[in-house]
């Protein structure tokens, strides 16, 4: 399991105090949710099924950015982002998150989807991957 923000605490430890645990299998219907804008299906994320506000859940988040010379939509809730980060992510409505990220925020994302791209991996954690 990944560290959230050098923490030394693991991720799903840390979330805990910010937001409440993840929600566990059962405690969602993947069903409803939305698609990736490339039309595949979401998954679990790297910080697990995550309670917003008002009562709906974020996995990925997901935003375009610059990667390697093109634009490509990576998720935003990696391993690496503080609390408050997490927190931000969560309480900001969706569809102001990608014109407003804040660069701390942008700079975790892109790195993580660059480490990955790197070792052959989708940005995206799929399922039956671990962290």
């Amino acid at each position: 399991m990944g560290l959230l923000g050098g923490s030394g605490v693991p991720a799903a430890g840390l979330l805990a105090l910010a937001q409440g645990a993840p929600l566990a299998a059962g405690q969602y219907d993947r069903s409803t949710w939305q698609k990736r804008p490339d039309g595949t299906d979401k998954g679990t994320g790297f910080l697990g099924v995550l309670k917003r506000p008002d009562g709906s859940v974020s996995t990925e988040i997901s935003v375009g950015v610059p990667i390697n010379g093109r634009e490509m939509d990576v998720p935003t809730l990696v391993p690496g982002l503080t609390k408050q980060e997490v927190n931000w992510l969560l309480t900001t409505p969706v569809d102001r998150i990608a014109r407003n990220l804040p660069e701390t925020i942008r700079n975790k994302v892109v790195a993580h989807a660059q480490g990955r791209i790197a070792a052959g991996l989708s940005p995206f954690k799929q399922d039956g991957e671990g962290q």
